[in-house]
């Protein structure tokens, strides 16, 4: 996505399950000058969310996991903290 608009500088989801009810979001940041752009982008891809991911898209969010998880766990103190997290949950 970054490299398609480069005026966005992030994006981030939100999201708080309940019980009996929910929030979902999208947090974008950029420019104010890019406001209209900002928007335009950020409704297009809650419109994309109605269609399936696709499978590049997806196996390349299951590498980044893995790559994250295991930077997560390179030192000692920090594997003992995930192992806790998962233990826990």
């Amino acid at each position: 996505m970054f490299q398609r608009y480069g005026f966005v500088e992030s994006i981030d989801c939100v999201n708080s399950t309940f019980s009996d009810s929910g929030v979902f979001g999208l947090n974008i940041l950029g420019a104010s000058t890019h406001s209209k752009e900002l928007l335009d982008v950020i409704m297009k891809e809650l419109h994309l969310l109605r269609e399936p991911v696709p499978l590049d898209e997806l196996n390349r969010a299951k590498n980044i996991l893995k790559i994250n998880i295991l930077l997560t766990i390179e030192r000692q103190g920090d594997r003992l903290e995930e192992i806790t997290k998962n233990v826990k949950t």
